[in-house]
């Protein structure tokens, strides 16, 4: 019984230290599972292996040291020489295989990038950089080719970018072939080109929006180098006096063998090993550099100021509006087909938005006009497919609305006597609604005073416009003051009101500012006459001109710049937005004045076709016209003239952007 009882705690005792145990484990371990794996897989075997020559299969298996995954092989992986029919790529557990549809050219060599395709399976960690290569023939090309890829306007990076060579010489008038050797850029706008053969090329980068590896539509954004280059290589040690002057010498060594140029170096350019799939390009840890490594290609975008007529409504009975995809230059031509009383130019007026992309016309005579269609003819010059100027014709027809029309053929019910207030309603009938017409001539038609919001604003540049809810006909100048506030009483000064052409609804008023002064704009009741009738209110704005010590100005001088062109700079806010726009004088001097307090940024570009804005490149004959930053903000201080040096090409072009610039 003992004996029992003893091996009973002795049993209780080990499973007590074998659960303490367990626990302790438990304890060392993290709860994560253990530290995250940043890792990403690594090739341990190919089939052919890299670099192999004299390949004749189909197939590629590359192997990796653990499970992995494809993330759109079809849109990352790039196959060079472009293929007719794309190759496949599947998984299969730790093994990667690629299947070569269509057949393989002799003597050429063969890579595939895979463009952070391919990722481990569970933390999803990237291959960065993987470029796999064999040969048909018996050699393997080995040349590189590096550069950025800016875009042409703003000389932001541009990631992720299809870069690539093209053979030369080049078609004259288009790149409809598919390029030679792709990759895309990285993040920064980086790109190298592996297994280039030794010879002449041009460089393009391109966004291909049908995948085709070409040049071929005005609706993709390129850029192509002005110049052809020829792929080089040099020992490091060679590197500066190399960039001076051209060497040929290991060309000519090379000629003297019998040999490639490029093999001669084909075992210092391949990779350390089959495994090392993270290492960095092999320019960095060879003893050799490939040239060129500095190229720059400035992508254009396509045009997107194609003018179409995006909406033709009838917002109400008497006015129309017509809205474009991009602002207008010009006025539309419009002609009203029908009705008979509106076919007349007088019977419609335009009102152009601000920002020039929305265009109101206001119709009269407003009778009949509640049940009545309108058939509105618009032409306006715009651009075809392919960017030739056209001018396009749209006819609409726009219909009465149906609540005004069940309105107007309602029998009318007699309405007692309304006397106009005396003040502006708190809210007012739309003005060109029809149905509340004998409403609106009765109440008082609000005025709004505007004034500049911009770089001008409380400058000597600065405006004072009335502003009207329908065309203005007139204005009763008798019932419009202007004074100038000299210890607060209002002394009044001539001025002049002068209609806008395109903006019907507001009138401009005119007059000498001087700094330091207070302006007030009194416009009294009835003084404007509408398209529509009915009373104006009253209304009253004061404007402040700064004074000389609460502003300052810039005074920028320009050295090295061409002259052959017009020169534009612009002052910029931090958002890009364009304050001013000036022109260098004979001397280079660009000055802009009376500038509020704060920091300013400046670009310029060269107007090479003299048409007073930037365009970008057209293949094969156009470039985009240069563009430049000054590298850093200049700071403006009240009371004082900040004088700022700039030159044309000081700072290298990928590095002229300010990096407190939005989006530098």
């Amino acid at each position: 019984m003992l004996h029992s009882h003893q091996h009973f705690s002795t049993l209780l005792v080990t499973f007590l230290l074998l659960i303490l145990g367990a626990a302790g484990c438990a304890k060392q371990s993290s709860p994560e599972g253990g530290p995250y794996d940043m890792t990403p897989p690594r090739v341990v075997r190919c089939t052919p292996e890299m670099g192999s020559t004299n390949v004749s299969t189909h197939r590629v298996r590359i192997t990796f040291d653990e499970f992995i995954q494809l993330e759109r092989g079809e849109d990352k992986i790039i196959y060079s020489p472009p293929q007719r029919i794309p190759p496949k790529a599947l998984v299969n557990q730790k093994q990667l295989i690629v299947t070569y549809q269509d057949s393989l050219i002799s003597n050429t060599t063969y890579t595939i990038n895979f463009n952070r395709a391919i990722k481990d399976y569970n933390e999803g960690n990237y291959i960065e950089q993987y470029v796999y290569a064999f040969s048909t023939g018996d050699y393997l090309d080995t040349m590189q080719v590096s550069g950025q890829v800016l875009d042409a306007y703003t000389l932001q990076p541009l990631p992720h970018i299809l870069a690539g060579v093209y053979d030369t010489p080049l078609p004259t008038d288009s790149l409809d072939r598919p390029m030679t050797r792709m990759t895309y850029t990285d993040d920064k706008g980086h790109f190298t080109l592996q297994n280039v053969r030794d010879g002449a090329y041009y460089a393009i980068a391109l966004i291909d929006m049908d995948r085709s590896y070409s040049y071929n539509a005005p609706n993709e954004s390129f850029a192509i180098t002005p110049d052809s280059f020829r792929t080089e290589v040099i020992h490091r040690s060679a590197l500066i006096p190399a960039k001076e002057t051209k060497v040929d010498s290991l060309a000519n060594v090379a000629d003297s063998l019998g040999v490639r140029a490029d093999s001669l170096i084909a075992k210092k350019q391949a990779p350390k090993s089959e495994t090392d799939t993270t290492a960095t390009a092999a320019d960095s840890v060879s003893p050799y550099v490939y040239l060129p490594n500095d190229l720059l290609l400035l992508l254009t975008r396509p045009k997107t100021h194609i003018v179409r007529l995006e909406r033709l409504v009838r917002r109400d009975s008497m006015s129309l509006m017509a809205t474009f995809t991009e602002p207008l230059d010009t006025l539309p031509q419009i002609q009203i087909l029908s009705p008979d009383y509106l076919t007349k130019s007088s019977s419609y007026y335009p009102d152009l938005s601000t920002d020039r992309k929305s265009l109101t016309y206001w119709l009269s005579p407003h009778d009949s006009l509640a049940r009545d269609s309108v058939v509105v003819a618009f032409a306006y010059p715009t651009t075809d497919s392919i960017g030739s100027p056209i001018n396009k014709l749209d006819t609409v027809t726009l219909h009465a609305p149906r609540a005004h029309v069940a309105k107007a053929n309602a029998k009318p019910k007699k309405q007692p006597d309304v006397k106009a207030p005396e003040t502006a309603p708190n809210s007012l009938s739309h003005a060109g609604d029809s149905t509340a017409l004998a409403e609106t001539k009765r109440e008082l038609r609000a005025v709004t005073i505007l004034s500049h919001e911009d770089i001008h604003k409380e400058t000597t540049r600065d405006s004072l416009w009335i502003s009207y809810d329908v065309p203005i006909l007139a204005i009763d100048t008798t019932r419009v003051q202007l004074a100038k506030l000299v210890d607060s009483v209002p002394q009044p000064i001539p001025c002049q009101l002068l209609l806008d052409s395109v903006r019907r609804c507001r009138w401009l008023v005119d007059f000498a500012k001087e700094p330091g002064t207070t302006y007030r704009l009194t416009v009294d009741t009835a003084a404007i006459t509408g398209l529509y009738g009915g009373t104006s209110a009253s209304a009253e704005k004061d404007l402040k001109i700064a004074s000389v010590t609460e502003l300052g100005s810039l005074a920028i001088t320009l050295t090295g710049y061409p002259t052959e062109h017009p020169l534009y700079v612009h002052l910029l806010s931090s958002k890009e937005e364009i304050l001013a726009t000036a022109q260098p004088d004979s001397a280079g001097l660009v000055a802009f004045k009376e500038l509020a307090p704060g920091a300013y940024f400046l670009k310029l570009y060269v107007d090479l076709n003299g048409n007073g804005s930037w365009d970008g490149g057209i293949y094969p004959a156009t470039p985009p016209e240069p563009v430049r930053y000054l590298p850093q903000s200049v700071n403006v201080q009240a009371r004082f003239a900040t004088e700022q040096k700039w030159a044309y090409d000081g700072t290298p072009l990928a590095e002229q952007r300010p990096k407190d610039l939005e989006g530098g």
